[in-house]
């Protein structure tokens, strides 16, 4: 069981690669864990997409957003931005690079 370390919003979460059931990756804000599946494939796309997911997760807690939807099913709405941002943030990010505007 591998474990990093990562500062988001000033709050310290663990990265944890481990076996997780019914699921890729996990965040759980009570205990500012995210749980990374090492059954994932192999392929570091994957994980990074995996992770940028979760880690995309943690910063909706910790900006106060995770727990703060109206609308009548909360986990699909969370899941639904959390994707988006997490499938296009490296298209984002490079039209940033492109144009100098990364920082």
């Amino acid at each position: 069981m591998a474990t990093q370390k990562v500062t988001i919003l000033g709050s310290e979460w663990k990265i944890i690669t481990k076996r997780v059931s019914n699921a890729d990756g996990q965040c759980c804000a009570g205990i500012k864990q995210i749980w990374i599946s090492n059954d994932i494939d192999t392929i570091a796309t994957s994980r990074n997409r995996v992770l940028r997911h979760e880690i995309l997760h943690a910063f909706m807690f910790e900006s106060g957003l995770g727990y703060n939807f109206h609308a009548t099913d909360v986990i699909d709405v969370n899941e639904t931005m959390v994707d988006w941002f997490a499938i296009q943030y490296p298209k984002i990010k490079q039209v940033f690079v492109e144009l100098g505007i990364e920082n």
